[in-house]
C-alpha cells in the first residue's frame, strides 16, 4: 500500500507538470504541494522503517511530515518565482510580490518548527524541527540574496538548503 501511494504522488506530480498550462505568472502551486509531499513522503517511509509500531495516518498527519513537506513545497516555489523575477526584473511591484509570498511561509514555518521543537518534551523530534528551522532559515537567506546568483547557482543553492539540514539532524 505504501508503495501504491508513493507511486500516485509521483505520478500526480507529473501529470500537472506535463497537463498544466503555464499562462502568464500563474505559479503550479498544485504541482509544487504535490512534488512536495511526494519526496516528504518518500524521505519519511525511509525513516519509518525504524518505527514500526508507526501507522500510516500517523505517518501523513505527523507534524514532522507536514513540515517537510511544506519545506519542499516552499523550496520548489522559490524556484519558479526566481525564475519569473529574473524574466520581468523591471517590474518591481512583481518582484515585491515574490519576495512576500516566499518569506512570509518561510517565516511561518520557521516559527512553527521552532514552536513544534520547544513542545517536544521527550526531546525525540527535536533535531528534525531544528533541520527544518535550519533548512527555512536557509532559504529565507537565499531568497534575500537571490539578486546574486545566476539561476543554475540559485537551483545548486536551493538543493543544498535542503540537504544541509540533513547534517543538522544526524548531529
Amino acid at each position: 500500500m505504501y508503495l501504491l501511494v508513493g507511486v500516485l504522488f509521483v505520478a500526480g506530480y507529473f501529470a500537472l507538470t506535463l497537463f498544466s498550462q503555464q499562462e502568464g505568472n500563474d505559479i503550479g502551486y498544485a504541482r509544487h504541494a504535490i512534488g512536495g509531499i511526494a519526496f516528504a513522503y518518500g524521505t519519511a517511509l525511509a525513516a519509518q522503517v525504524y518505527l514500526p509500531g508507526f501507522g500510516f495516518q500517523d505517518l501523513i498527519f505527523s507534524r514532522e511530515f507536514i513540515c517537510f513537506a511544506v519545506l519542499c513545497l516552499l523550496a520548489s516555489s522559490a524556484m519558479e518565482l526566481w525564475e519569473r523575477s529574473l524574466k520581468s526584473a523591471a517590474d518591481g511591484e512583481v518582484s515585491s510580490m515574490d519576495e512576500i509570498a516566499i518569506s512570509l511561509p518561510l517565516t511561518l514555518l520557521g516559527a512553527a518548527a521552532l514552536v513544534f521543537a520547544v513542545q517536544d518534551d521527550l526531546m525525540i523530534a527535536r533535531p528534525f524541527y531544528y533541520a527544518i528551522l535550519t533548512g527555512a532559515a536557509l532559504l529565507q537567506v537565499l531568497n534575500r540574496t537571490r539578486g546574486r546568483f545566476s539561476l543554475a547557482t540559485l537551483k545548486v543553492l536551493t538543493t543544498l538548503c535542503l540537504l544541509l539540514p540533513g547534517i543538522v539532524f544526524i548531529s
